[in-house]
């Protein structure tokens, strides 16, 4: 509609975009039509490190996430489930015992280098430590950083790579910076 887009985007998508900006951000501030799930080609890129990734927290590193997410303060939780998945499998909340916390803030609150995705495959609390496995790196917002890389080595041009992340744009060119 002759408006800019959030052009976001990300390192590896696990395989699928997420679905929408709420889904992999928590961004609801205006409408992001533009963004829709599509299938990430960099996940099975020969140099990809990102496809399955595991990782481990303290518990109290885990009482630290929640609280600065949600201000509930309490020194560890026996149970940890995703309440909500949205469209493309992202865990858009988590549930610590009694506790609902939002996905991409807490990802954001343990660091986004260890817990690399929500798309997470499997999560649980055993012995006073949350194992989180999953694919994928960064919020899965937008245009997949491997997967544009996989479309141009593959031959594609910067336009259709884009135009293949976000739905219904038109690239054109401006005098303004």
């Amino acid at each position: 509609k002759g408006e800019l887009i959030k052009a976001w985007f990300f390192s590896d998508g696990g395989g699928i975009t997420a679905a929408s900006a709420k889904e992999g951000l928590s961004y609801d501030k205006e409408e992001t039509p533009y963004i829709h799930s599509v299938e990430d080609p960099g996940a099975q890129h020969r140099d990809n490190p990102n496809q399955n990734w595991e990782a481990e927290f303290s518990m109290q590193e885990v009482a630290n996430a929640v609280a600065a997410v949600t201000g509930v303060h309490r020194d560890g939780y026996q149970s940890v489930k995703v309440s909500e998945r949205g469209a493309s499998g992202r865990a858009v909340t988590y549930q610590f015992d009694n506790v609902a916390v939002g996905a991409a803030a807490f990802r954001l609150a343990l660091g986004g280098e260890r817990m690399k995705s929500n798309l997470v495959d499997e999560i649980y609390i055993s012995d006073g430590t949350l194992y989180i496995k999953g694919s994928g790196y960064g919020h899965g917002v937008g245009m997949s950083q491997w997967g544009a890389r996989t479309m141009a080595e593959q031959g594609k041009s910067a336009e259709e790579i884009v135009q293949y992340f976000f739905r219904d744009i038109k690239i054109i060119e401006t005098d303004e910076a």
